[in-house]
């Protein structure tokens, strides 16, 4: 995505927010849309599937302070920001060489021979140099030596039975679209670097990375924390008086069984050993946390028994 592009995108209007809104609330946005959205949870439905890549492209920008900064400044300009323009020879002709001439030659991309640039924090375009010299440089005054492009942070959501065997995720980073695969047994907040797909150099260098933030949708069943899985399991009010031995799912599918002794209190916690996530780091845990169901009434028996 284009500096150019950026003018007709409202990236704030499409996350529902206004434009003062501060990175915790553009993420809560983005992680309510997504979860909306996503495709997954979506399939078939090219209306979300649109929202989605949307979506995905605003936080991309906004998430990002540095881009963010970009953002605003260009749409500032394109809104009615100052221009400075050239001078007037004396037969009245508008000359070259202006404010207004560089800088339509630095964020326009449409003409032959124009180049993009990008502004830094240092509030000078040129990508990630830092001084009006490396401007110049980039139309034959002077030199500088190639600089690595820019990384993107970029995050993503993914429902937790995905994660898993592993998937593939299709993504949109600057208007572009980036195929991908996650690992079996990513995890929660998980960081991983897709290589060449960040900004690329303006002076000859190798693109930046993408720097992807997994984020995992909560099981209905299972709770992944880490690399551990919790689980609820109701017992009934006989198991919990005369001991029971239960039968426990676990996320790849497999039954295993805990033994539950007489009198076990409720909300107790069993652990079943490499019953968790697989990862490259090891297998976890899975904790079993009992519940007793009460009866919602007694009949005579049971209360001559109790």
């Amino acid at each position: 995505m284009s500096q150019q592009e950026w003018l007709s995108k409202d990236y704030y209007a499409v996350l529902g927010l206004s434009k003062t809104a501060s990175l915790d609330e553009i993420k809560k946005a983005y992680r309510k849309l997504s979860r909306k959205y996503h495709p997954d949870l979506n399939q078939g439905n090219k209306t979300a599937e649109a929202k989605y890549k949307n979506i995905s492209e605003a936080y991309t920008v906004l998430s990002d302070k540095e881009q963010k900064k970009q953002y605003d400044a260009i749409r500032a300009m394109g809104q009615g920001g100052a221009r400075f323009t050239g001078g007037y020879g004396q037969s009245g002709q508008r000359t070259a060489g202006g404010f207004e001439d560089i800088f339509s030659s630095i964020f326009s991309s449409g003409s032959a021979g124009a180049k993009t640039y990008t502004r830094t924090s240092g509030g000078f375009p040129g990508g990630n140099q830092s001084s009006w010299q490396d401007i110049f440089s980039q139309f034959g005054a002077g030199g500088t030596s190639p600089m690595r492009g820019k990384d993107i942070n970029a995050s993503t959501t993914i429902p937790f039975k995905n994660t898993l065997g592993g998937t593939t995720l299709e993504l949109q980073v600057l208007g572009k679209t980036v195929k991908t695969r996650i690992p079996a047994g990513v995890l929660d907040g998980q960081k991983i670097k897709i290589a060449g797909k960040g900004y690329q150099s303006q002076t000859g260098g190798s693109a930046g990375d993408l720097i992807l933030e997994i984020k995992i949708i909560p099981d209905e069943i299972f709770k992944p924390v880490g690399k551990d899985i919790h689980i609820d399991k109701e017992i009934s009010l006989k198991e919990f008086l005369l001991g029971a031995t239960l039968e426990i799912p676990t996320p790849y599918k497999e039954i295993k069984k805990i033994k539950i002794p007489t009198g076990s209190a409720s909300n107790s916690v069993y652990r079943i050993k490499g019953a968790g996530i697989k990862t490259k780091k090891g297998v976890g845990d899975e904790y079993v946390h009992i519940f007793i169901k009460a009866p919602k009434r007694l009949n005579r028996e049971l209360k001559n028994a109790l």
